[in-house]
């Protein structure tokens, strides 16, 4: 008579299949909620360091008569240094804080990228006046509604390097902004107000750009 013959633990293979296939599912669940996560941190990352650039700009103005930092030229005095160079030279921020770290644009070694433009309002021209919000005192009579008026913006842009001359580094209104998150629409991305707070917008509305007057010039010295 034969021993009877005993089977092995193991797995066969459409057992084996049949788990493949579940983990498959399952990453395929989860992978974009982590995706989504990461985008979140990332995000929350950005607006920190918008924060910390609203904060430097804070006490730049402290310093300097009430006024914003400007974007390259200066309706207030002779200074054409950049304003993010001025806020790190002066060690009101570091460096750091003007890399989002959602935007992956590839940029020249060498150079710390930039991430985030400021305004400077309505028509671009090459009179210091043009620049009419960067540079403008916080009391200036034509920018009275801070909490509505963005002063930076997350701004996404192979050329926009840290403290270069690069005229490209400021927004003047909404068809200007190329936001630094890759996965969403152009205009949807954090901005600092003038009052200093940071808000999240998919479409910010026209307000938040205001145009020049068409006097004085400039329009808040």
């Amino acid at each position: 008579m034969h021993p009877t013959k005993r089977r092995l633990p193991g797995f066969t293979l459409v057992e084996l299949l049949v788990v493949i296939t579940i983990i498959a599912m399952l990453a395929g669940l989860l992978l974009p909620a982590l995706s989504s996560a990461r985008e979140k941190s990332r995000r929350v990352a950005c607006s920190s360091n918008l924060r910390q650039i609203g904060t430097g700009m804070m006490a730049y103005a402290g310093d300097n008569g009430n006024h914003l930092p400007t974007a390259l030229a200066n309706n207030f005095g002779s200074s054409a240094t950049p304003w993010d160079d001025v806020l790190v030279t002066n060690s009101y921020v570091t460096a750091a804080v003007f890399l989002c770290p959602d935007d992956r644009t590839a940029r020249n070694s060498g150079s710390t990228p930039r991430s985030y433009a400021i305004a400077i309002g309505g028509a671009v021209g090459s009179l210091p006046g043009d620049y009419w919000i960067s540079g403008s005192r916080l009391t200036c009579p034509y920018l009275t509604n801070s909490t509505d008026i963005a002063v930076v913006s997350e701004r996404i842009n192979a050329g926009a390097l840290l403290a270069s001359s690069d005229t490209y580094t400021y927004f003047q209104g909404t068809n200007t902004i190329v936001s630094a998150h890759a996965t969403k629409p152009t205009y949807s991305c954090n901005y600092l107000f003038m009052d200093f707070h940071v808000t999240y917008l998919n479409n910010p509305s026209a307000t938040a750009f205001p145009t020049k007057p068409a006097s004085p010039n400039p329009a808040c010295p």
